[in-house]
């Protein structure tokens, strides 16, 4: 459903641009109602531009008698919209229909043998000639290089477009304003953009292209080195810009506010699919700032090393109803040395993507290497809705949350893996893989692996509020600080969490290798099973003082839960081989499949980690065994996804409940 109305209607567009365009047509070209005209800078004088032995030599003289649906051919060259000393408000015009084409050595019969690459054609708004280096020697420059008002479907293809300076006065939202679009400014209709380089251009407000069209496309073009001092320093889309931007690459653009590559204000769903955002920088939003209320719907995109300086390094979201799809983000940074804001505090970063309020999508995206203050690969806040399903973190670092970090936002976070994440340097080092903080989140079916916090919370950090955590897997996750609490899970203060069918093996900390419950936490942890894991105090889990958790139905190996003052901690219909007070208690030996192994390196979060076959193998004292009511009864599949409450006939029933009574442990045998 995402993609299928862009995608035809591009698909329709293009069939029709490619249609009239004579791409493999004959020399004429022309039909009874259309002319083409010829630009040659080496013509002779006097051209009038009907043939390439009569060419014009000036682009603007020729643009400024065409017809609705005429074509150009533009041989390769600078050309600019004025002479020296003309008015800034020179401009190529582009009307109704027309199709502009430009990369012609001049000769040419077919638009097939033409070569952009070999034979560049710049449209430089340069009028002086006399650009010096960051943007010196601009006073004289055009505002706008191309301008296109009402030229509803025309087409510009194969040129470079530079040398723009918008930086007149500034009338809002209409094409007498001259502080914006300074590479091209679009009103009204929608024009085809293919094949372009747009580099050099600055603008004061916003948009080396400035789009206000209903839906324009921009097809294999590039966006690089353009600068705002606002907003949009590549493309700018406004509010009714239902825009296509397909495989286009904005590198090295600069805003200095908001969204340096790209920025989405438009609320008709505008798409950027198969584009590649790197070295965008600005405050907000180096790859893509999506405003309030906007929709764009980002597809199989990379963001590579692009810098937001207190959010959102690749995209930030500010209130809007955002989508990406199939994304990767690698190496981008936001909110570096930025002080303030730890402990929940909110403050900046989001390297990959920040979400600020709004309801936003990730589906399928890959976060790595990325860096921020707070949340290395993911940041939400400010009661952002947030679905982030079958996502990869691997290697991001934060302050605090070096994978995802969510405050006061219901965030929504299914079959993900967050491995090799880590949380250090800050005040408050916590959340290796995520952290969840005053927020009703739910997660399920994550797994996290040989992520690390210094103080605590290796894999996952969760701190307020009622958040849900279900049939995840917690491998080889580590705190190491001084203080080190809880390998795989922290559960914070004031927390009133449910962890239920997880599995914890082989994590490690000072205190609680498994889960640590600091004061006043209130988690109740059912049917999950601990083995391997390692600390100093509290092997597989500890409970601070004035914590009170429950667990029940958990299965226990190699080591105990432990509460703070040397007792053991709250524990019911359990298995375990070294806790077994209690009446439902079982004391023994867990039986599994396949136990765990740290492989043949030995060491617990590396490559060769086996979190083992922790089904309980025929015989185990834990089939049959726990409470029904302890465990969710509509949750009706195991860790495995295998159905929960199946009755094994070669065990007697010992836990409570009518039958089937739910065995212990994360997983349900299958008899």
């Amino acid at each position: 459903m995402i993609m299928s109305t862009p995608l035809v209607r591009w698909a329709m567009v293009g069939f029709f641009l490619i249609g009239c365009s004579n791409d493999t047509g004959t020399a004429t070209g022309a039909t009874a109602s259309t002319a083409r005209w010829y630009v040659d800078l080496d013509a002779p004088v006097g051209g009038d531009g009907t043939s390439w032995s009569r060419a014009s030599r000036d682009l603007a003289t020729v643009l400024a008698k065409v017809s609705p649906s005429d074509e150009v051919w533009v041989a390769s060259g600078t050309h600019r919209p004025g002479p020296a000393g003309a008015t800034r408000d020179a401009a190529f015009v582009l009307v109704e229909s027309l199709r502009l084409y430009g990369g012609f050595a001049g000769g040419e019969s077919t638009l097939a043998a033409r070569d952009p690459a070999t034979h560049p054609t710049i449209l430089d708004g340069d009028l002086a000639g006399d650009d010096a280096p960051n943007f010196e020697n601009r006073a004289d420059n055009a505002y706008h290089v191309v301008v296109a008002t009402d030229a509803h479907d025309a087409l510009i293809d194969g040129f470079t477009i530079r040398g723009g300076q918008a930086d007149g006065p500034g009338l809002g939202p209409t094409p007498e304003s001259r502080d914006q679009g300074s590479g091209i400014n679009i009103y009204h209709g929608p024009i085809t953009v293919r094949d372009c380089t747009l580099t050099d251009n600055w603008a004061s407000n916003h948009g080396t292209v400035n789009d206000h069209s209903t839906g324009s496309i921009f097809e294999s073009c590039a966006f690089v080195a353009n600068t705002s001092a606002r907003f949009g320093a590549g493309l700018y889309l406004h509010h009714e810009a239902a825009t296509l931007a397909f495989d286009c690459s904005f590198q090295d653009n600069e805003a200095g506010t908001d969204g340096a590559g790209c920025y989405v204000r438009a609320h008709q769903g505008a798409r950027i699919e198969l584009c590649h955002f790197e070295g965008n920088r600005a405050e907000r939003g180096g790859g893509i700032y999506a405003a309030p209320e906007s929709a764009p719907v980002v597809f199989e995109c990379t963001f590579v090393a692009n810098m937001g300086r207190t959010g959102g390094g690749g995209s930030y979201n500010d209130e809007s109803f955002s989508e990406f799809g199939s994304c990767e983000f690698v190496g981008n940074s936001a909110g570096i040395e930025i002080e303030g804001g730890s402990g929940g505090g909110g403050g900046s970063g989001g390297g990959g993507i920040w979400t600020n309020g709004g309801a936003m999508c990730a589906m399928n995206c890959v976060f790595r290497r990325n860096s921020a203050s707070f949340g290395g690969g993911f940041y939400a806040i400010h009661d952002a809705e947030a679905l982030v399903t079958g996502c990869y973190f691997e290697n991001n670092v934060a302050e605090e949350a070096g994978g995802m970090y969510t405050l006061n936002s219901p965030v929504v976070l299914l079959d993900s893996t967050f491995v090799r994440n880590v949380a250090e340097t800050g005040a408050f080092s916590v959340g290796g893989g995520m952290s969840n903080y005053f927020s009703d989140g739910y997660i399920e079916g994550c797994s996290f692996h040989g992520n690390r916090a210094e103080l605590g919370g290796g894999g996952l950090y969760a701190e307020g509020e009622d958040p849900i955590v279900r049939r995840c897997r917690f491998v080889g996750n580590t705190a190491d600080g001084l203080e080190a609490f809880g390998g795989a899970f922290f559960s914070g203060y004031f927390t009133r969490g449910l962890v239920e069918d997880c599995s914890f093996v082989g994590n490690d900390a000072k205190l609680g290798g498994g889960t640590f419950d600091i004061a006043f936490s209130e988690t109740r942890y059912a049917n999950c099973t601990y083995s391997r894991n390692t600390a100093a105090s509290g092997s597989n889990g500890y409970v601070g003082n004035l914590s009170t958790p429950r667990h029940a139905n958990c299965i226990l190996e190699g080591g105990t839960l432990q509460r703070f003052g040397g007792l053991d901690a709250d524990f019911e219909y359990g298995l375990s081989e070294k806790l077994a007070f209690g009446a439902s208690n079982v004391a023994g030996v867990p039986t599994f499949v396949r136990p765990p192994s740290s492989g043949p390196d030995e060491i617990w979060g590396t490559d060769d980690d086996d979190g083992g076959d922790l089904r309980l193998s025929a015989g185990s004292l834990g089939i049959d065994a726990g409470s029904n009511a302890a465990h969710t009864r509509g949750l009706v599949l195991d860790l495995g996804l295998d159905p929960r409450f199946i009755d094994d006939p070669a065990v007697s029933d010992v836990g409570v409940g009518e039958g089937p009574v739910v065995d212990m442990g994360a997983f349900e045998r299958q008899p």
